[in-house]
């Protein structure tokens, strides 16, 4: 009787692309651990006083392992087999995200690091080669899109994790127990992955693996050129990419006057664009193949956008997208005109008269501008202030003070000269006896905090921040934190009258009396949360809490809204003059007469802008536009305002961040034979983070000693050259891998419709 021969079929479809799912879960969770630091710096900063090469360290250190391991794991991969292999550098991730949430200490954080990194590359070798293993021959560069794509997501909500998990981020430790989730996550999908594995390789016809007989070293030399070149690339373009995005979040916060939330949309853009792309250019080089030629536009795009974002090169305004400007009415918001001469097309944050000389300032992301001809023509006058963006401005007689994302600074010449104020304030901090955590602080200076509001009461001056109220009594040499009776310390607007002073909050408006120790709510039973605006106009209060505006007596504070017609999504600020009310609105400009409560749209040759800030000078009214696109996504818990003018940088660089390693990790396997795969991107990766580890640590070090801060934003120029420099050297390795591929071609040139037409042609020969 013939013995009966099995011959064991090809896997599924749906096998295969359920194995991509589990690996690229698994991949969700590393990139996730990866990118949670990131979010933290400016907590590790204040509450650990950690230095910006600290920071650098713990993704630094995360590579220096990986200078050896990943090409020790590349060959254990080929030595042992993916499906072990990668169970073991999985768990090595959840490990070292356990060590790194334990403790505090620069040294503990830094070997959880150290142990993550020693999993978490070669991790990410083991699953590249499993998608090599399932889906060379078929979808390759489509699977490594969708692998990214989910691996990503990690990158994504981790980035965004200030806005999904607001409440976590008051202390550096709560958000990294979600890491360790991620890690737990991971390992949980390799488990599955192992036995989907063990199953398919029984009942189906799947590629050998684990059966490299002999270790040579030497043997790494031998890859071609090709494979060369686009190591080289690999390290010169992620160098670019990762210790930016370590620093991205704190850049944003400290050069562009953003907050933690916006810093992290801005840099979640990179993770945003790949998700989406990724899988589209890889089905786009395996169709029309060119991958070196790819691969040089996506090094031709970074190279500009770190010197666009580092001197604020508005190239939003000329493509059509509205930055901001300024305008006058002298008919009540009949009509209006820009005044716009000089000013900077960023848009402005805030406008003040000065009433001792009618004079009119603006603050704007590149300082302070003014004008002495009611707008005709502009001049910056920031000489002196430090940090970029201007929120506030407040006046005691003739001195004049301006709120930053950098702290505080004053000027004694009418605007001319400014020198900080932001010196020292007080450990002895007038609260009551210590309520909360919000009652114990050691930070000594106001020298680089993001003070948001600013206002006056008598001879005192008041700054609002997210850590409270500040006071100082003696022009600024000296300030106290002044939170007693604020039951949030998330102040966002502050209103100071002849004898008293109101704050808005998270929980509403707060009134602090002249001479008066402890503030009280005059909330009164009324649920009035995010009082983003305050103005007085005799003894009636207007302010806007939430995207309603209210109003009420000082003698009793009994709120009622007054929103009828304004149809706008955001009201950003309200203002009074004669017998009208003004709102700037997303929607243009609003306006009403008092106690009527029927508003009209007044916006005319505004259109509608965003219309953040109003205020009059003898000449009329004047209101400062700042467009910004509004992300409103609720599953992710997102709700930002993000400029235009960094958008466009920050989508070029998704743009790259997408189309390169769409194209060059399938690359590797057509210029690499299969048995030697897991070595050759176990090489590198090996070198991609030798670059990682070194530039980590050199951004972080330069940016210490070019003083990279809130109250220095200049001082991230120079990392931002090296950054760009990077690129260029980016697309000459792809240009060297174009001229590599003409002379000795491995098919990177060739996709599916170069194969069809070769099978066209040899079937009209035959026939």
């Amino acid at each position: 009787m013939p013995e009966e021969i099995n011959i064991k079929k090809e896997p599924p479809a749906f096998v295969r692309w359920i194995a991509l799912i589990l690996i690229s879960f698994a991949m969700f969770g590393n990139y996730y651990i990866y990118d949670s630091i990131s979010p933290l710096a400016d907590l590790l900063k204040e509450q650990l006083k950690y230095s910006d090469k600290n920071i650098g360290l713990l993704n630094a250190i995360y590579s220096l392992p990986n200078i050896i391991m990943v090409l020790i794991g590349g060959i254990i991969i080929d030595r042992i087999g993916t499906r072990r292999s990668v169970f073991i550098f999985s768990f090595l991730v959840m490990l070292g995200a356990f060590v790194t949430v334990l403790y505090g200490s620069i040294y503990s954080m830094a070997a959880g690091r150290l142990i993550f990194g020693l999993g978490a590359e070669s991790m990410i070798v083991a699953i590249t080669t499993i998608v090599a293993r399932w889906f060379k021959g078929k979808e390759l560069s489509f699977a490594f899109g969708l692998n990214l794509t989910v691996a990503r997501l990690g990158s994504f909500l981790a980035l965004n994790s200030p806005s999904l998990a607001k409440p976590l981020y008051n202390y550096w430790q709560n958000p990294l127990w979600i890491s360790l989730s991620a890690g737990v996550f991971a390992v949980v999908c390799i488990v599955f992955y192992y036995f989907m594995d063990v199953y398919a390789s029984r009942k189906y016809k799947m590629r050998k693996e684990g059966s490299q007989d002999k270790i040579v070293l030497r043997e790494i030399f031998s890859f071609d050129k090709s494979f060369w070149f686009i190591t080289f690339l690999c390290v010169t373009f992620y160098s670019a990419m990762f210790p930016f995005q370590t620093f991205a979040i704190k850049f944003f916060q400290e050069a562009h006057g953003t907050t933690r939330e916006v810093g992290g949309n801005l840099s979640s853009i990179l993770t945003l664009a790949a998700m989406i792309f990724t899988p589209l250019f890889g089905l786009l080089s395996d169709k029309i193949g060119k991958r070196s030629l790819l691969m040089m536009l996506g090094s031709l795009v970074i190279i500009p956008v770190y010197l666009i974002m580092a001197y604020k090169v508005d190239i939003a305004a000329p493509l059509g997208f509205r930055g901001g400007t300024a305008f006058l009415s002298t008919n009540a918001g009949e009509m209006w005109i820009k005044t716009t001469e000089g000013l900077p097309t960023m848009g402005i944050k805030v406008l003040y008269t000065n009433p001792i000389d009618d004079k009119l300032f603006a603050g704007t992301n590149k300082g302070v501008y003014t004008t002495s001809n009611f707008g005709l023509s502009w001049e910056q006058q920031s000489k002196g202030i430090t940090a970029s963006t201007i929120f506030g401005f407040a006046n005691i007689g003739t001195n004049i003070f301006v709120a930053t994302s950098g702290g505080v600074f004053l000027s004694t010449d009418n605007g001319i000269n400014w020198k900080s104020e932001s010196n020292v304030y007080s450990k002895t901090v007038i609260q009551e006896e210590q309520k909360s955590e919000s009652s114990i602080f050691s930070k000594m200076s106001l020298s680089g905090t993001d003070v948001r509001t600013i206002s006056n009461l008598g001879d005192k001056v008041y700054t609002g921040t997210s850590e409270g109220v500040f006071e100082t009594g003696d022009m600024g040499k000296n300030w106290t934190l002044f939170n007693n009776g604020l039951e949030n310390t998330d102040v966002y607007s502050l209103c100071g009258s002849v004898n008293r002073i109101y704050a808005g909050s998270e929980q509403g408006i707060f009134m602090l009396n002249k001479n008066d120790t402890i503030w009280k709510n005059i909330n009164n039973s009324n649920s009035l949360t995010k009082i983003k605006s305050i103005f007085i106009k005799d003894t009636l209060i207007f302010a806007v809490a939430e995207n309603s505006i209210i109003q009420a007596y000082e003698n009793d504070f009994n709120w009622t809204v007054i929103s009828q017609g304004i149809a706008a999504s955001e009201i950003y600020t309200v203002f009074s003059d004669k017998d009208e009310i003004f709102a700037g609105t997303d929607e243009g400009i609003y306006k009403c007469k008092i106690n009527m409560n029927q508003w009209q749209n007044a916006s005319h040759e505004i259109g509608r802008s965003n219309v953040r800030t109003i205020t009059k000078l003898s000449s009329g009214i004047y209101t400062g536009t700042s467009d910004a696109l509004k992300i409103k996504l609720k599953f992710f818990d997102i709700d930002s305002e993000i400029p235009f003018y960094l958008i466009i940088p920050m989508a070029l660089m998704g743009f790259a961040f997408s189309l390169i390693p769409a194209v060059m990790w399938p690359s590797v396997a057509l210029v690499v034979k299969e048995a030697k795969l897991g070595t050759a991107y176990g090489l590198m990766t090996m070198i991609q983070n030798i670059g990682l580890a070194l530039f980590n640590l050199l951004i972080g070090y330069t940016n210490d000693i070019s003083a990279a801060g809130a109250d220095n934003p200049s001082g991230y120029n120079t990392g931002m050259w090296i950054f760009s420099t990077l690129g260029f050297l980016g697309l000459f390795f792809a240009f060297m891998l174009r001229m590599s591929e003409r002379k000795k071609p491995h098919g990177l040139e060739y996709g599916s419709i170069h194969k069809k037409k070769e099978k066209k042609t040899e079937k009209e020969k035959n026939e």
